[in-house]
């Protein structure tokens, strides 16, 4: 099954697409980076998001994690047109800012058990329902260190299931994801 319109009325998807090198330009990487981050949140806080993120990973809408899970998993956790029907049941992934729905919040603690996890510079409630998650105020600050923090906090709310390690192909950002079975922290 594909995402239904008829079981989710009013479901949009939208994606943007940055330059890697806009966000890391050492002159303007930060100005660039605080539009997104601006845009995003706009929206963002006037919706319920069922899911949302900035990840300079880009494959056609789905996460860096949908493209690592095992291809033995269902479609609906490896695909974005699958797994939008159950983005209240389960995060699609997680990057430098991370928008979890308020479904989820409960799994992970609430909001002030994000807060405390020290995952984050940014754990800011949404007005509409769910919390937006910046790990790092400058995305040239969000390395590997940075990220497992992020995969453990919010490990609770993924689809349990050890990632795949793929290569990064040749112009390409690299797939960046924790390679760890979420269900060692939780996921169900």
């Amino acid at each position: 099954m594909t995402h239904n319109a008829s079981e989710s009325p009013g479901w949009l998807a939208l994606s943007g697409n940055p330059l890697v090198s806009s966000f890391l330009d050492p002159a303007t990487g930060l100005d660039e980076q605080r539009l997104w981050l601006e845009a995003l949140f706009a929206f963002a806080d006037r919706v319920n998001p069922g899911f949302g993120h900035i990840s300079l990973y880009y494959d056609g809408g789905r996460t860096a994690l949908e493209d690592a899970v095992p291809t033995t998993m269902p479609f609906v956790a490896r695909y974005r047109e699958y797994a939008l029907n159950e983005c209240r049941q389960y995060l699609r992934g997680y990057s430098w800012v991370t928008i979890v729905p308020e479904e989820l919040l409960p799994r992970l603690g609430g909001v002030s058990r994000l807060r405390d996890s020290g995952a984050f510079t940014q754990v800011r409630p949404l007005a509409s329902g769910g919390v937006w998650l910046q790990a790092t105020d400058d995305y040239r600050e969000f390395d590997d260190a940075a990220l497992g923090p992020v995969f453990e906090a919010v490990a609770p709310a993924l689809r349990p299931g050890l990632p795949r390690d793929l290569p990064t192909m040749h112009g390409t950002n690299p797939l960046r994801v924790v390679l760890r079975d979420a269900a060692e922290l939780g996921a169900q």
